[in-house]
């Protein structure tokens, strides 16, 4: 048996990794006792109180994409960069004027590439395009009243979208998609989570696909709420449940260790 001396708070500004524990949330490392990322319940506890009405949606193992629509354009952003739709992309070299060979007789390098503007083939873009054009035609048909600005949040999935890796991804074999689980209206400059009703609107106007809601009930303790996820995993290989409040102000992942074991 090993003996705890000391535990100590460390705020360290840096990527963290969480080491999944299947069965117990422990394990030591250095000689440290550390635990699973995903056991938080005493943090969790101190946001919500019961009884708590909560949906609960599929989790996703996919790769994090975003659709910016803004007062005069819209961008597509993957977790941490924005990605524009249209790219200046080099297409040629022009032929070199008399000033360009002066200057190169004199040791400068004159800049001889042609650039145009051209649509962006990086991989987020692409996947969103269709969903793009769709968003444009409901915003031109003016019959609906749209925030001025807003957010789409979702999960990229299917062939060639691996997300964790984990080779019982239940969305690996479908075609590419993305399946939608949140919008941001940030026409006031601060991004404002959109209620859950809001969501499902925008989402029947655009004609998108949402993540699947499993539940949406009311839990009286943080065992009821285990016990319907766990009972959800024992039939279904999933990477987790989404847990979020009706007003979308408080949201947390139920991971599966199941789904964790099998990567």
């Amino acid at each position: 048996m090993v003996k705890i001396k000391s535990i100590e708070k460390i705020d360290v500004n840096s990527k963290r990794y969480d080491l999944t524990i299947k069965d117990n949330s422990n394990l030591f490392v250095n000689n440290l006792l550390v635990h699973n990322c995903n056991n938080l319940w005493g943090h969790i506890e101190k946001k919500i109180s019961y009884p708590i009405t909560l949906i609960g949606s599929v989790k996703i193992d996919g790769s994090s994409i975003s659709i910016i629509v803004g007062d005069d354009k819209i961008d597509v952003a993957s977790r941490t960069y924005v990605k524009p739709q249209m790219i200046s992309k080099v297409v040629g070299n022009r032929e070199p004027t008399l000033w360009d060979k002066i200057k190169k007789f004199f040791g400068y390098k004159p800049n001889l590439l042609i650039k145009e503007m051209v649509e962006n083939d990086d991989q987020f873009v692409v996947l969103a395009k269709p969903y793009v054009e769709k968003i444009i035609q409901r915003l031109n048909d003016g019959h609906f009243h749209f925030p001025k600005k807003f957010i789409l949040r979702g999960e990229a999935n299917g062939k060639s979208w691996k997300g964790s890796g984990n080779k019982n991804n239940p969305d690996s074999k479908n075609e590419p998609n993305i399946k939608f689980y949140g919008i941001d209206d940030y026409s006031s400059g601060v991004a404002v989570k959109v209620n859950n009703y809001t969501f499902k609107l925008f989402m029947n106007i655009f004609g998108f696909e949402t993540c699947k809601e499993i539940f949406n009930k009311e839990f009286n303790s943080r065992e009821e709420i285990e016990k319907e996820c766990k009972e959800y995993f024992k039939n279904n290989m999933v990477e987790g449940i989404v847990l979020r409040t009706l007003d979308s102000t408080f949201s947390a992942k139920f991971l599966s260790d199941e789904y964790d074991s099998k990567k």
